[in-house]
């Protein structure tokens, strides 16, 4: 028989205390119609009725774009911007965030999914959906325009702490972090430890400073998960196909 809340399972796992049985969570994207607004509100909760897991992730699907601007060329970097509390892809995902809060009642832990550094500047060049291509662009952005390149990853680390606290001070308690770019097949080891590495880790210090609920995903196949070694989360989650990696 069960015997503790949600919540306080989590809390335990968290602090490395016993447990009546193994935390369960799982989410998926709902469909289109349901991205935002009240539809978006109703999905998560019904959901979570419907499956009784432990953990409420909040989806984001106001990704971090303005959703008109196409970044596809070198010419096009300065096109990159940063996001704030003022721009509505923040003030939307906030409303969400704190209107599942309020209806939960507490009776959830609330995680606020961020979209990281490589996927936040993917997103921002307006061709989601084709990361195999616009993915590896950004590589190329790196190894044509460096400097260039690195001021952008600075910016959307700043926005996403931003975004971080933003989710916090709506109602969730803790941050899923989906990061891209450990592929082998994008940056090289070099490349990732110049170009990524500083600005994630900065972004992911952020996090633990504010929440010890922080979860790591790491997407994608053929990841190099030494890559992630220094960040340190709380939890880490990956994708287990095409990664032949065991916690064994």
């Amino acid at each position: 028989m069960e015997t503790m809340t949600k919540r306080e399972r989590i809390r335990n796992v968290l602090e490395g205390k016993p447990v009546d049985r193994t935390p369960v969570g799982f989410w998926l994207h709902f469909p289109e119609e349901m991205h935002h607004g009240e539809k978006a509100i109703e999905a998560h909760l019904d959901f979570m009725k419907a499956t009784d897991t432990d953990i409420l992730k909040i989806m984001n699907e106001n990704i971090l774009y303005d959703g008109n601007t196409k970044i596809e060329r070198l010419g096009d970097i300065s096109k990159f911007r940063g996001f704030s509390r003022k721009d509505a892809i923040f003030q939307d995902q906030m409303e969400i965030i704190k209107r599942i809060a309020d209806k939960a009642k507490g009776e959830y832990p609330i995680m606020s999914t961020i979209h990281g550094l490589i996927a936040s500047a993917f997103h921002e060049t307006g061709f989601a959906g084709n990361y195999t291509s616009m993915g590896y662009q950004l590589t190329l952005f790196c190894r044509e325009r460096p400097a260039e390149m690195k001021k952008v990853f600075r910016t959307v680390a700043e926005t996403l702490m931003e975004f971080s606290d933003c989710s916090l001070e709506a109602g969730a308690e803790g941050i899923f972090y989906a990061a891209l770019g450990g592929e082998r097949n994008f940056f090289t080891d070099e490349e990732f430890e110049e170009f990524v590495a500083p600005y994630e880790k900065m972004v992911y210090d952020h996090i633990k400073k504010t929440t010890d609920f922080n979860v790591l995903h790491i997407c994608k196949s053929n990841i190099d998960f030494n890559r992630y070694k220094d960040l340190h989360p709380a939890i880490v989650n990956w994708g287990i196909y095409g990664n032949d990696f065991s916690v064994i």
